[in-house]
């Protein structure tokens, strides 16, 4: 078995059996990745370092048909190549920001990318015409974000981003108290209450693997129902089903609605200590 650690949404292969329909528990389920019609999930793509440009890029229907080259398309709008040399390797980096201009019928298709020394094969994705009624997470850094022989490049505007089929759920209420006891009574000196949003959706590995790098970006917006969200925390719990080819995530995420409160005014015992009868003990 050949591992796959996917750190961006549309996962790319060397041989076509690593797709995770064809896995053997997964029985040739297909996991729903929307992109809008005329465009494919962003991605990075890392391969050994050499000058050979992307000689094709295929389109094809889930069954191998030709669907469209798209060699020209995908390159001019956004399709290219940054090498780092020093490193020993490349990136070929799509960001998705334009439609390519091409009628595609709503369905499942994957995509195939040739350089002339290797062959990619992408996941399936599915096309949709119309992405408003999806949840959507975008996701990225101010600087480039490196691992062990790798990176993922934040330049030229690239952003990760998906579309899920969920929306936000019953939010929670947080409460967090500090301060002392002192005779029996508690005396609060900072109180926090939060508001926690969350949502629950089906995963993938690949989306998983992908979805477990939003909570390490300095930047996540999440986008429900024409609401966006500035998150400030997000956190994933992926809780694999009986099949084993998908997990149930229950996703949590905080923005800007935290409030907090310092002391706690307490009045003071009523009574009047000079017995000229006013309220000067309140002063």
């Amino acid at each position: 078995m050949t591992p796959n650690n996917n750190l961006t949404p549309l996962p790319w292969y060397t041989d076509i059996s690593q797709q995770n329909a064809r896995k053997s528990y997964a029985y040739g389920d297909v996991y729903p990745l929307f992109a809008l019609a005329g465009t494919l999930p962003p991605f990075q793509l890392r391969r050994a370092t050499r000058s050979n440009t992307i000689r094709s890029v295929y389109l094809r229907k889930q069954d191998g048909t030709l669907f469209a080259d798209i060699t020209n398309p995908i390159q001019d709008t956004g399709l290219h190549i940054k090498r780092f040399q020093s490193s020993g390797y490349d990136l070929l980096i799509y960001p998705a920001l334009l439609p390519m201009g091409l009628q595609v019928p709503e369905g499942i298709y994957y995509a195939e990318m040739y350089d002339g020394v290797q062959r990619w094969y992408s996941d399936n994705f599915t096309v949709v015409n119309d992405v408003s009624g999806y949840l959507k997470i975008v996701w990225y850094d101010e600087e480039n974000l490196y691992y062990e022989g790798g990176h993922i490049d934040y330049g030229d505007l690239y952003r990760n981003f998906v579309y899920l089929c969920s929306q936000l759920g019953k939010p929670e209420y947080t409460f967090d108290e500090e301060g002392e006891n002192r005779d029996g009574f508690f005396f609060p000196e900072k109180q926090l209450s939060a508001k926690t949003f969350r949502f629950v959706f089906l995963a993938s590995e690949f989306m998983c693997d992908a979805l477990r790098l939003v909570r390490l970006s300095d930047h996540v917006i999440i986008t429900s129902m024409g609401n966006e969200y500035n998150c400030d925390t997000f956190l994933i719990t992926p809780k694999w089903q009986t099949q084993g080819n998908l997990a149930s995530v229950e996703a949590e995420f905080t923005t800007d609605t935290v409030v907090k409160k310092i002391g706690r005014l307490l009045e003071p015992l009523t009574g009047d200590f000079n017995n000229d009868f006013n309220d000067d003990y309140r002063n």
